[in-house]
């Protein structure tokens, strides 16, 4: 190893404490998220990731939700949703060279993208794609509602089995890939999945494979699904 050098810096609070607490999430401390930054910089000789203004529509909408005000029809609000869910396949693709990089560096040590970074990623992939409203986070029992007032909890994974903690009115679990796209698993009523579960673990969860609920959904009908939007 080189010679260490000593890197001071000054960031905004808010933007310092938002970004430790994502690191927090995949185990990562700040003086490894700035080596990484750098490495990534001499790898590919520039900034590793796109640098954008965001367009007048989007800059409205950012400012309607920073001054709490609606000065613009929904519209404007959706379409910074839907301009922030369209980032999230680049950005997921980028925690991965990430894992893989801290992977080589401690080779002794795990670096799954899991827990609350991939359920809030699945979450808002969800509310996307199946024109879902969601609720405030650990809202219990459910996660978010359809247009017609069904409530669904959501589970997302990149594993071969989710873990449920109560019987959920309505179920939609996703399987995230690495290139941050996903897939559905399952996408029906929230009983037949509890049904079909384990016995309850220690952790407070029953466990249920993917490749069951995969084989669940050949007994749930179109009427029963909630509609994808692509």
């Amino acid at each position: 190893m080189g010679k260490l050098a000593t890197l001071h810096s000054r960031i905004d609070e808010k933007t310092k404490e938002s970004a430790e607490k994502i690191l927090k999430a995949i185990g990562v401390n700040h003086s490894e998220a700035i080596n990484l930054f750098y490495r990534q910089i001499v790898l590919r000789r520039g900034i590793p990731f796109s640098l954008e203004i965001p367009n007048e529509e989007t800059l409205d909408a950012i400012n309607e939700l920073e001054n709490g005000k609606k000065t613009k029809s929904f519209k404007s609000v959706k379409k910074l949703f839907e301009d922030n869910v369209s980032k999230i396949p680049e950005l997921i693709q980028e925690l991965y060279k990430i894992v893989q990089e801290l992977e080589i560096l401690f080779p002794n040590r795990s670096f799954a993208l899991d827990g609350h970074l991939v359920g809030s990623i699945g979450e808002v992939l969800a509310a996307n794609y199946y024109n879902l409203t969601l609720e405030k986070q650990s809202t219990k029992n459910y996660d978010a509602k359809t247009e017609d007032g069904r409530l669904v909890q959501i589970k997302a994974t990149q594993g071969k089995s989710i873990g449920i903690r109560s019987e959920p009115v309505y179920l939609l679990v996703i399987q995230i890939k690495s290139d941050g796209s996903f897939t559905e698993v399952y996408n029906g009523p929230g009983k037949l999945a509890w049904d079909k579960s384990g016995a309850m673990q220690k952790n407070g969860q029953r466990n249920i494979s993917v490749s069951k609920l995969r084989e669940l959904m050949n007994h749930i009908s179109s009427t029963q699904k909630i509609k994808i939007y692509v």
